[in-house]
Parts: structure tokens; sequence; C-alpha cells
């Protein structure tokens, strides 16, 4: 079938999806483990070269200039579905030591931050459980009484 916008706005949609899925199942350890996950989960999916290589990017730059590899992925404007994916790996993997303040980073990308944000902070959710969350924003979250069940439902889900 001839590739759309829709059909590539599926297929990284279901690769994300099954990236979520493993780091679930196979709980990685370290940057390493999870570089491993995505690494053969891109191999086993049918994406185009430039697609391909454009999730890789954050991977494969991990250790260059961070400016300069967030411009590249972020690439015109952050609002491609493989960008945002790209941009939240990047957040992950730049953050990594440091999970509760990979949302605040990715947040600050630019493009479509507030998507790239969720998928970073499901990402990071998968990963760390609730050390993903910054302390100050648990400490605001339980002031609202009317919020605490739903909140400690959530906390309870992250464990």
């Amino acid at each position: 079938y001839p590739t759309t916008n829709s059909t590539i706005a599926r297929d990284i949609s279901t690769l994300y999806i099954y990236i979520l899925y493993k780091i679930f199942t196979l709980k990685p350890q370290n940057k390493k483990e999870f570089i491993n996950i995505i690494c053969t989960l891109l191999n086993e999916v049918s994406l185009s070269q430039n697609i391909y290589d454009h999730i890789m990017y954050p991977i494969v730059h991990m250790n260059d200039d961070e400016e300069e590899t967030l411009d590249y992925i972020i690439g015109l404007d952050g609002n491609l579905c493989y960008e945002t994916l790209a941009c939240a790996i990047h957040g992950v993997l730049q953050n990594f030591n440091n999970p509760s303040q990979i949302l605040s980073k990715t947040i600050a990308y630019g493009g479509d931050c507030d998507t790239i944000a969720s998928i970073a902070g499901q990402l990071s959710g998968a990963l760390f459980g609730e050390k993903a969350v910054n302390n100050l924003w648990l400490n605001n979250a339980k002031k609202y009484k009317d919020l605490t069940p739903h909140f400690e439902k959530f906390l309870t889900l992250l464990k």
C-alpha cells in the first residue's frame, strides 16, 4: 500500500506502543539495555530509511552536542510523529541518570512539546516508576485532597 502520513503515524504509534510494552516486560536496568530495546524494535519494523535514521539519531549522537542533536531531531517544526518520538527518546537518554528532570527538559524542547513530554513521561514512568516524577510536583499534588484518591491510585499503578 502507498505510504501516507496516516500510514507513517500508525507505524510510529505501533512502534511506540511496542517500545513501552518491551520496557514493561524486559525492565531495562540501564541506558544500554534501553537503547538495545529501541534498536531491536526499529530493526523489526518497516520504516523508510529517512524515518529510521531520524529515530536512531539521538542514539547514534548521544554523546554529541545536545543542542545540535536536538536541532536536527526537531527538524522544521517538531510536529511530525517520528520527530516527537525521537525527541522523547533523546530526552530520556540525556536525563537517564536524573529521571525527575525528563519532563521539565522535554517540555522546553519546543515543537510539539506537550506530545514530546507526554511520550517522554510515559517512557520514563515505564523505566523508573515514581522516581520519574519530580518531588516538588508530587508534594504539590498531594495538597489537593479531592485529587488524593486518584493520585494514590496512579502511584499504585507505577509501582
